[in-house]
Parts: C-alpha cells; sequence; structure tokens
C-alpha cells in the first residue's frame, strides 16, 4: 500500500466519520470522488475493489450496514488492498467491527426513547476498521 495514500484515505475517513455522525447523510459526490481516484491511482486493485463491492453489497442487502456510502467506502477499502488473503482479512475485520459496534448501539439504545427509525452510522465503524487492516497489513 502507498504510505501518502493511506494518510489521505485515513483522513478522508475520518471527515466522512464526522459528517455521518452529525448529519447522518454522507455528499455522493466525496464517496464517488474517493472511488474514482482511488481507481484512477490503484489500477492493479481494480479486481480486489469489485470484490469488496460484492462483499459490501451482501452487506447492505442483508440490512448490516446502512447505506450506500457504506458500500462505497468498502469499495474503496478493497481498491486499498493489493493481495487476496489480506481481502480476506479486511473482511474478517470489517464483519467483526460491525457486530461489536452494533451490539454496543442496541445496548446504548436499549433503554432510551427512540424512534423506530433511527439511523445508526456506520462509517465511524468503517474507519476503525480500517485502522486495523491498516495495523494488520503493517504486520504480515
Amino acid at each position: 500500500m502507498i504510505d501518502w495514500l493511506n494518510t489521505i484515505f485515513l483522513l478522508f475517513l475520518a471527515i466522512i466519520s464526522v459528517i455521518d455522525w452529525k448529519v447522518q447523510k454522507i455528499p455522493a459526490i466525496f464517496t464517488t470522488g474517493i472511488l474514482f481516484m482511488l481507481a484512477f491511482v490503484n489500477v492493479e486493485s481494480i479486481n480486489f475493489g469489485i470484490i469488496a463491492f460484492l462483499f459490501a453489497w451482501i452487506l447492505y442487502e442483508g440490512d448490516f450496514i446502512g447505506g450506500i456510502a457504506d458500500v462505497k467506502l468498502i469499495t474503496a477499502i478493497g481498491l486499498m488492498i493489493n493481495n487476496i488473503y489480506f481481502l480476506g482479512v479486511a473482511f474478517i475485520i470489517i464483519m467483526v467491527f460491525g457486530i461489536v459496534y452494533k451490539v454496543a448501539w442496541r445496548f446504548v439504545l436499549r433503554n432510551k426513547k427512540v424512534p423506530e427509525d433511527i439511523v445508526v452510522p456506520f462509517v465511524p465503524c468503517i474507519l476503525f476498521s480500517y485502522v486495523a487492516i491498516y495495523v494488520v497489513g503493517m504486520m504480515i
């Protein structure tokens, strides 16, 4: 992985996480723009991006993640990876962090009176997952 690109992507995820936390809507121009930039810079990882997109779409259809922005960001993580085995590790990390994140939110919202259609921001979970993926990638 390219270090400057990881730094830019990490900062991007941090900014998008704050937006998702505060507004709970992410402008599509941000996520689409990062996808095009990563696809242009990491042409050799396009196939991993496609696999990550399929994985993210299954998570979206299974109601595990909240929206299309989450699908795009998981696809972007796939574009950052250049090894099929490491892509599998990334999927496992995303699933584990996602499950822990969702259980923690259910625990927090358990006794509170909240509307049924509350949207739980999932991008912060993707940010923490990416940090873990990057750390594991540095160890491998």
